[in-house]
C-alpha cells in the first residue's frame, strides 16, 4: 500500500510536466498560425497597394494620352483591372477634363484593401508648343573683359577669348508657364567674326547681374563671388566655333531645371576654349534675325495658350541662278543678283518654319529683302518690278544650277520658272526710282507661310525674279551677309 501511494506521488509531476509541455506547444502552434495569418494579411495588403498604385500611374497615363479635352477617368466611369496578378484596381480623377487633378484609386486582393490618393496633379497638353526667344534691345548680355572697369550693355557683338574676354546673357523664361515639361531647348548664336578654332562652352552663373556688369562686378555696386563672373566650374554644353556661321547648344536639361526651380535663373557664361578671339551678334545687333536665339519645345499644363509671337527668320539656303552660266551653283556668296535681260538671273530662298506649329494662326508674314545697291554703284534709273512667288520644286543648295535643282534633278524649266504658276500667290513689289544701297523692299508672305508650316505640304521656298530691268542687274543681301540678310517676319497666335 505505501509502495502504491509511493507511485502515485511520482506520477504527478510527470503528470503536470506533460501538462505544461503540451501547453507550450499549443501557444506555440497557436502563435504560428497568428503569425502565418497576419504575414497573409500583410502580403494581401502589399498586394492592394500595388495594384492601388499601378490604378494611379494608369489614370494619370490615360489622362495625358487624350490630352487636355478629352474624357478623363472619372468616378462615375473609372478605369479598372480586375485581372492585376491575381489583384484589382478602379482609378479615376476628379474631373473629366482640365488640370489640376485630384486622383484616387482603390487596389484589393483577397481581404485588403487600400486606398491611394494624389492631388494636384498637373496635366499637360499632349501637343508639345514652341516658343522662340530672341529678345531685341531688351534683352540681358554683355561682354566681361579681365583688367575693364567699363561695362558696355549697349554693344551690337559679344565678345570671348580665353583669359581676357567672356560673354554673358540671358533669356526671360516667364513666358513658359509653371509645371511646364521641357522636352528640348537649343541655344544658337551667329558668329561674326573668328580667329582661330576651337570649342566655346557654356556655364551656369550662379548669382544675378545686370547688364552694367563688369569683370569685377556683376551690377554698379556689387562684385562677384569670383573675377569674371560667378560661372559654375562644370560646362553644361560645348560646341565647335566655325567660320561666319551658328553655333548651337543644346540645354535641355538646363531650362528645365530653371523652370522646375531646381536653381535660379542667371543666364550663361560663355567661355572660350583653345580659340584665339570669338565675336558674336549681342541681342543689339541690327539684324534682329541675327541676335541670339532659345528656341524650347515644351508640353504646358492644360488651360495654357501660346501668346502672341514674332519670329524673324533668316533663310537657311539661298542661290542665284544664273542662265548665261547655267551649270555654276552660286550659293556661297554674301549677295545674290536679279536680272531680266539677254540672259537672266533668278534666286531661290528657303525658310525654316518648323518652330511654328500648324495649329497657330499666322496674323501677317513679311518677307524682307536689303537692296546692296547696282553693280555700277548708283542709283536706279526706273521703278524696277520685283516679283516672288513660292516655288513648286525642291532644291538642293550646295548643288543647285540654272538648269539643276540637284545633281541628279532637273528643274521642269530652267530657272525654275514654270509661266504657269505665275499667278499662284506671286507677289509684286516696286523698287523706286533713285533707290541706293540698304532700301528695304516688302512681300505679303502670309499665304507661303500658311502653307509651309502644313506638315502635308512641302516647304520649298520662293522664286525670285525681275519682270524688266533692261540689263540691269539688281544686288542683295544674301543669308552669309552680316549686315543685309533677307528676313521672314512672323506674326502669329
Amino acid at each position: 500500500m505505501t509502495r502504491q501511494r509511493s507511485r502515485g506521488f511520482l506520477l504527478l509531476p510527470v503528470l503536470l510536466l506533460l501538462s505544461m509541455v503540451a501547453g507550450a506547444a499549443y501557444l506555440t502552434l497557436r502563435e504560428g498560425h497568428l503569425s502565418v495569418a497576419g504575414e497573409l494579411r500583410q502580403g494581401d495588403a502589399d498586394k492592394a497597394r500595388a495594384a492601388a498604385e499601378a490604378g494611379l500611374h494608369r489614370v494619370i497615363h490615360e489622362a495625358h494620352r487624350k490630352g487636355c479635352n478629352g474624357e478623363y477617368p472619372t468616378q462615375r466611369k473609372p478605369i479598372r483591372d480586375a485581372a492585376f496578378d491575381g489583384a484589382s484596381y478602379s482609378a479615376y480623377a476628379s474631373k473629366k477634363d482640365s488640370s489640376p487633378l485630384n486622383l484616387t484609386s482603390d487596389g484589393s486582393y483577397g481581404g485588403a484593401r487600400v486606398t491611394l490618393t494624389r492631388d494636384k496633379v498637373v496635366m499637360h497638353r499632349a501637343t508639345a508648343q514652341i516658343i522662340v526667344l530672341q529678345p531685341g534691345a531688351v534683352g540681358q548680355d554683355t561682354s566681361l573683359r579681365k583688367g575693364s572697369s567699363s561695362s558696355d550693355p549697349d554693344a551690337t557683338t559679344l565678345s570671348v577669348q580665353p583669359n581676357a574676354s567672356e560673354a554673358v546673357m540671358a533669356f526671360d523664361l516667364s513666358a513658359i508657364p509653371e509645371g511646364s515639361h521641357i522636352s528640348s531647348a537649343q541655344l544658337s548664336v551667329r558668329i561674326i567674326d573668328l580667329q582661330g578654332g576651337g570649342m566655346v562652352g557654356l556655364h551656369r552663373i550662379q548669382s544675378a547681374w545686370a547688364e552694367t556688369a563688369t569683370a569685377a562686378n556683376r551690377s554698379n555696386n556689387t562684385a562677384w563671388v569670383q573675377e569674371m563672373g560667378d560661372a559654375h566650374p562644370a560646362a553644361v554644353a560645348s560646341a565647335q566655333a566655325s567660320p561666319l556661321g551658328w553655333m548651337a547648344w543644346s540645354i535641355t536639361d538646363l531650362v528645365d531645371g530653371w523652370v522646375k526651380g531646381r536653381w535660379p535663373n542667371h543666364g550663361l557664361l560663355l567661355r572660350g576654349l583653345k580659340l584665339q578671339s570669338l565675336n558674336i551678334a549681342s541681342s543689339d545687333y541690327p539684324s534682329a534675325g541675327l541676335r541670339p536665339r532659345l528656341v524650347v519645345t515644351f508640353h504646358p499644363p492644360c488651360g495654357w495658350d501660346l501668346p502672341q509671337q514674332k519670329q524673324t527668320l533668316i533663310p537657311v539656303a539661298d542661290a542665284t541662278l544664273s542662265e548665261a552660266s547655267p551649270d555654276l551653283n552660286d550659293s556661297a556668296s554674301g549677295t545674290f543678283r536679279l536680272l531680266n535681260g539677254s540672259k537672266d538671273l533668278h534666286v531661290v530662298l528657303r525658310f525654316d518654319t518648323s518652330t511654328i506649329a500648324k495649329d497657330r494662326t499666322i496674323t501677317k508674314a513679311t518677307l524682307r529683302l536689303t537692296f546692296a545697291g547696282l553693280s555700277s554703284n548708283t542709283a536706279t534709273p526706273k521703278a524696277i518690278e520685283i516679283y516672288a512667288r513660292q516655288n513648286n520644286e525642291s532644291w538642293d543648295e550646295a548643288t543647285v544650277t540654272w538648269k539643276r535643282r540637284s545633281t541628279s534633278q532637273s528643274w521642269d524649266m530652267e530657272g525654275a520658272y514654270v509661266r504657269s504658276l505665275d499667278a499662284r500667290q506671286e507677289r509684286r513689289v516696286d523698287l523706286p526710282k533713285d533707290s541706293i544701297a540698304q532700301r528695304v523692299v516688302e512681300f505679303d508672305a502670309k499665304a507661303w507661310v500658311n502653307t509651309w508650316i502644313d506638315p502635308e505640304e512641302s516647304n520649298d521656298g520662293v522664286l525670285l525674279r525681275l519682270s524688266d530691268s533692261d540689263d540691269i542687274t539688281l544686288i542683295f543681301g544674301s543669308r552669309e551677309s552680316l549686315t543685309m540678310p533677307p528676313e521672314l517676319v512672323i506674326e502669329y497666335e
